[in-house]
């Protein structure tokens, strides 16, 4: 004759279940947003490449010197049918905002005494989901390439006189994106190479 589990069995499979839910959602739950964070910069990255073709078919739009940048939004791109519309946003499940979302075109105007290159004009493009997005990666990458140890502060205005921000930078419709002369918190935070024992200091920003 059959027996069924007794009660102390049943409490400690649910025990034993309990334990493994609490050691494996934690893992699901870090895989899902890794995943959704690759999904991200999947589609950051078609903004980008849209943009770039965009400029291909609007070179007279395009900024003339390192003292201004062009703004071009998601907005500008799907009216032009260079990227789809109602863009989804991976990280919320909802669309990316075409009028916040903006690719940042700047220039670097190089001098060339030989005439070899094709162009004394190069470009780059970054894409950013906002204003404050664009302060923040901008005041991190000045901590970077400045080497900053400690935790700091730094205004938008720093920024500016150290070319990290554009002077100015304008719309395709010619108006103006105002970055507001804020003031970034720079934090740092250190670890250490496990292989060289070398410090390796770690960035983030928030406006102050």
């Amino acid at each position: 004759m059959k027996k069924g589990f007794t009660l102390v069995e049943m409490i400690a499979t649910l025990v034993i279940l309990s334990i493994v839910a609490v050691i494996v959602t934690p893992n699901i739950y870090v895989s899902i947003k890794d995943y959704k964070n690759r999904l991200f910069e999947t589609q950051m990255d078609n903004i980008k490449q849209a943009a770039k073709n965009w400029a291909v078919d609007n070179v007279d739009k395009l900024p003339d010197s390192s003292q201004k940048a062009l703004a071009v939004t998601i907005s500008d791109l799907q009216n032009d049918g260079y990227i789809e519309a109602n863009l989804k946003n991976p990280r919320d499940g909802g669309v990316f905002d075409d009028s916040s979302v903006f690719v940042l075109i700047t220039c670097d105007y190089i001098e060339d005494e030989t005439s070899n290159l094709a162009s004394n004009y190069k470009y780059d493009y970054e894409v950013y989901e906002n204003v404050e997005d664009y302060i923040k990666k901008q005041a991190v990458l000045y901590a970077k390439k400045n080497k900053i140890t400690s935790n700091t502060s730094i205004t938008v205005a720093e920024l500016k006189t150290n070319n990290y921000i554009s002077n100015k930078i304008i719309y395709e419709n010619a108006s103006e994106l105002v970055v507001p002369n804020n003031t970034i918190v720079i934090a740092v935070t250190t670890s250490e190479d496990s292989k060289t024992g070398d410090t390796i200091y770690e960035y983030s920003a928030k406006i102050g």
